[in-house]
């Protein structure tokens, strides 16, 4: 039997990252990242899991829990005045696995787009900004797991997801020295 929190062996990560950025005149900016994440288990381990009969069999190759493959990030920031911004940006995350399915049997959560703007105003070190978060109030997950649902006495194991915050926004005050 499997037990939580237990070694597991020869693990790899590996990937790869990029970044562009290009100005546009003086008052036009844009980005574009990416990342490539191949996290993977390097041995066959059995490991203890919440999903029925307890324990799950992991082949070598499977996928680490809870990391997307794929993650985007691209936007613009615009400057009308030398003192101020606006900017768009756009957030894509690719499907990942649930905590507690390391053996990726699961369906897995679903890749994700989420955009977000904001407005922001310098001055002699401070800044003042508003952000809007997920503009289009997208309905997503960004976290899963299996546990019996506490509510009913002897439940089944479920699975639980963690959704994200509906849009929402942040504004705040900045010094920097």
């Amino acid at each position: 039997m499997g037990v939580f929190f237990q070694n597991v062996g020869t693990t790899r990560r590996e990937g790869a990252e990029f970044g562009l950025v290009a100005r546009a005149a003086r008052f036009l900016e844009g980005y574009l990242n990416y990342a490539y994440t191949r996290a993977t288990f390097r041995n066959t381990v059995e490991l203890a899991t919440p999903i029925a009969p307890g324990t799950e069999v992991v082949p070598a190759g499977n996928t680490f829990a809870l990391v997307p493959k794929h993650r985007l990030n691209f936007g613009l920031a615009y400057h009308p005045w030398p003192w101020a911004t606006l900017s768009l940006g756009v957030v894509r995350v690719s499907s990942q696995f649930l905590r507690g399915d390391e053996a990726n049997t699961q369906a897995p959560l679903p890749a994700y787009w989420v955009a977000n703007a904001g407005l922001s105003a310098q001055w002699r070190g401070f800044e003042a900004f508003v952000t809007l978060n997920n503009l289009l109030n997208n309905k997503y997950e960004t976290f899963g797991t299996f546990a019996p649902d506490g509510r009913i006495a002897g439940a089944p194991v479920v699975r639980f997801v963690t959704p994200a915050p509906p849009i929402n926004v942040l504004a705040g005050l900045r010094y920097t020295f």
